[in-house]
C-alpha cells in the first residue's frame, strides 16, 4: 500500500510581514535617540575612524544617507538589525523582498546577520524622512546630541508654515529631535507609500506563465519558513499572498486538477 499526504502551506506577503514587524518592532525615538549617543560614545572612546577625522580630530557630526543601500532609492520604513552599531538605516520592504528571493538576511549596511525577530524600526529616522517627505534632501547631518539638518539644498521642503521662505529657513539651522512630529502606525496606514514590487496575479501563477516574466517567486528558504514568522494580520488573503508546497509555483493548476484521481486513489485503497 502507499501513503499519500497533501500539504497546504500559508505563505505570508512582504506587507503583512511589514505590517506586523511595524507593530511590534517600532523602536519608540527616545530609545533611537539613546542609540545615536552611545554611538558617539563609544566611536569617541575607541578613536575609531568614525569618531576621528584624519587629523585626528574628534567628530561632533555624522552625515546620514536617506537612500537605502540596497535599492539606492529613498527609504520609505527605515530599520536597522538590534546589534547593528551604525545609525544608518535600510529600507525594511527592501529588506524584507530581498530575503524572500535570497534567503541571506545580513545587514546591508554592516553585513551582521539580521533576522525578522532582530529587526527594529526606527522612529526617528522615520520621522526626518516624514518631514523631508517633499523634498530632494539625500543626506542628513545628525551631531552627538541627535539634532539634525539636511546636509544640502533645502528646496522643496514642506513645513507648517511652508507659506513662505520660514519653513526653509528653519530647517537650515540643526532640528533637535522634539521639533518633528513623530509618525506612528495609524500614520503609516493614512499615508501608505506605493510599493515599488508588483503584487503578482495569481492567475498567473497558476497558469505558469509568470515563470517566464515578471519577478522570480519566493524561495523555499525565505520568508515564512515553518510558520514562525507568519505575522499576518488574519484578514482574506490578497492577491500577493502565496500558497503551496516547494516545488514550482507553475504546478499549481496540476497540483489542483490531480486532487479528484489523489481522491479516488484513496477510496480505492481504502476499498481493498
Amino acid at each position: 500500500s502507499h501513503l499519500f499526504v497533501l500539504q497546504v502551506v500559508h505563505r505570508p506577503s512582504v506587507r503583512s510581514v511589514l505590517q506586523g514587524l511595524l507593530r511590534k518592532r517600532l523602536l519608540a525615538a527616545d530609545h533611537c535617540i539613546g542609540k545615536i549617543k552611545r554611538n558617539f560614545s563609544n566611536t569617541a572612546s575607541s578613536g575609531s575612524s568614525m569618531g576621528t577625522d584624519r587629523d585626528g580630530v574628534e567628530q561632533t557630526a555624522l552625515k546620514v544617507s536617506l537612500k537605502c543601500p540596497i535599492t539606492f532609492k529613498r527609504i520609505t520604513l527605515p530599520a536597522r538589525g538590534q546589534d547593528c552599531k551604525h545609525i544608518q538605516s535600510f529600507d525594511l520592504e527592501s529588506y524584507l523582498q530581498l530575503n524572500c528571493e535570497r534567503g541571506s538576511w545580513r545587514c546591508p549596511v554592516c553585513n551582521k546577520p539580521v533576522q525578522l525577530e532582530t529587526l527594529e524600526i526606527d522612529q526617528y529616522m522615520w520621522g526626518i524622512l516624514n518631514t523631508l517627505n517633499s523634498s530632494e534632501v539625500e543626506e542628513v547631518t545628525i551631531d552627538s546630541s541627535a539634532n539634525w539638518k539636511p546636509a544640502k539644498s533645502l528646496q522643496g521642503i514642506k513645513t507648517e508654515d511652508d507659506s513662505d521662505s520660514c519653513g526653509a529657513k528653519r530647517l537650515s539651522k540643526a532640528m533637535s529631535p522634539g521639533s518633528m512630529t513623530l509618525p506612528t502606525m495609524s500614520s503609516w496606514d493614512m499615508n501608505q507609500a506605493m510599493s515599488p514590487y508588483i503584487p503578482p496575479d495569481m492567475h498567473s501563477i497558476a497558469s505558469g506563465s509568470m515563470m517566464n516574466s515578471g519577478p522570480p517567486p519566493y524561495s523555499a528558504g525565505g520568508m515564512g519558513r515553518g510558520n514562525s514568522y507568519d505575522f499576518s494580520t488574519g484578514s482574506n488573503p490578497g492577491s500577493n499572498e502565496y500558497s503551496g508546497g516547494g516545488g514550482p509555483l507553475s504546478h499549481l493548476s496540476d497540483s489542483v486538477n490531480s486532487l479528484d484521481p489523489l481522491n479516488a486513489m484513496e477510496k480505492t485503497l481504502n476499498e481493498q
